[in-house]
């Protein structure tokens, strides 16, 4: 007998609470096309059986196994035989989420560019540039979702460099293969500190579907967004180049990330008003005050649509998400934004 090669299975369309043949208990594993299980996909929501799966199919798809603890990993033990016996019970979830850690490879062509053009400008200065946002936490639609990029520099950018790191950011968004970069330049100090502020260096957005905004000056901007990607820098933030991004950025604690949702919450109220950013962003900090885990907006929204009593509001926003037509009311929008600031209130 060969001795069992660890394989990751890949997260895909389809949740399923599963036991393999070798032994080995998959608690909620998903399972994708790309992973070639045709069979398994075809059962209807709520079945149960038993599948035969060829190990072949496994051999190059890494990802990661959810289970009770987010931050906890699974591998499976692939024995020396044609196939596992696969017992399973699946139901469809509401929404798909993608494996963090297969990024799209024209994503991945495109995080490459942007590292290329931060080295011409910063050299040897520049410490390390990560994926957060949807690619990193498996929200990512193509076509709709924004590309997020933090970088981090060995020191300060000087005044005078810092339009020459903007203008080589952003000559980048046009070959951007989606809506557009959402780009920030942090310093090796700030990103290792708890964050107090917005505290930049650079930031950059812009794209084909995003119009072209370029901050030099932090003290311009509302700290929520940045204290935010931060946390999900240092829980999920996928290397491009550099350290791991839990080594270079700090813990966020949960007091300051509840503190930013809230800033969020009244900020989304007062200027994005009834957008799908506005429903998105609430269900994502909804899940975070009641269960601490700092998730996709797809995946917030999939909670919420089980304990919020409108679903259509959350199906609507989901919709628009996907670049599919859908209306949001006002008021709802606004209910919405209201419960969960007071449940972030409550859980400080």
């Amino acid at each position: 007998m060969t001795t069992p090669q660890g394989v990751d299975v890949r997260h895909g369309d389809w949740l399923v609470e599963a036991k393999l043949g070798s032994g080995v208990v998959l608690p909620r594993a998903r399972w994708s096309e790309q992973a070639e299980l045709p069979d398994l996909l075809s059962r209807s929501r709520g079945s149960r059986g038993v599948v035969q799966v060829p190990v072949d199919p496994f051999k190059h798809h890494s990802a990661r196994v959810s289970s009770r603890k987010p931050t906890s990993r699974c591998r499976c033990a692939a024995v020396a035989a044609p196939c596992w016996t696969l017992s399973f019970r699946m139901r469809q979830p509401y929404v798909v989420r993608q494996n963090p850690r297969v990024v799209p490879d024209e994503i991945l062509t495109y995080g490459g560019e942007v590292v290329a053009r931060l080295q011409e400008v910063l050299g040897d200065g520049l410490r390390g540039v990560y994926y957060v946002g949807s690619i990193a936490l498996g929200g990512y639609v193509p076509g709709e979702s924004d590309v997020d990029i933090v970088a981090v520099s060995e020191q300060a950018i000087p005044e005078q460099m810092k339009p020459a790191v903007a203008a080589a950011v952003f000559d980048t968004t046009r070959s951007c293969p989606t809506r557009g970069l959402e780009f920030t330049l942090y310093r090796r100090e700030i990103a290792g500190s708890p964050p107090v502020a917005a505290d930049f260096e650079v930031n950059v957005n812009g794209g084909p579907g995003m119009a072209r905004h370029i901050q030099l000056d932090a003290r311009t901007e509302p700290r929520f967004w940045y204290v935010i990607d931060r946390a999900i820098a240092h829980r999920s933030g996928l290397a491009i180049s550099g350290p791991r991004a839990a080594e270079v950025f700090d813990e966020v604690s949960r007091r300051a990330l509840l503190d930013a949702m809230i800033e969020s919450m009244r900020w989304h109220r007062e200027h994005e008003k009834a957008t799908l950013y506005s429903v998105l962003n609430a269900t994502r900090a909804w899940r975070f005050a009641a269960e601490d885990v700092l998730g996709s907006k797809l995946e917030g929204a999939a909670w919420a649509r089980e304990r919020w009593p409108n679903t259509s509001l959350i199906d609507a926003a989901v919709d628009l998400r996907h670049g599919r037509p859908a209306d949001l009311d006002a008021a709802e929008v606004n209910i919405l934004l209201d419960h969960v600031e007071r449940t972030l209130v409550d859980s400080k």
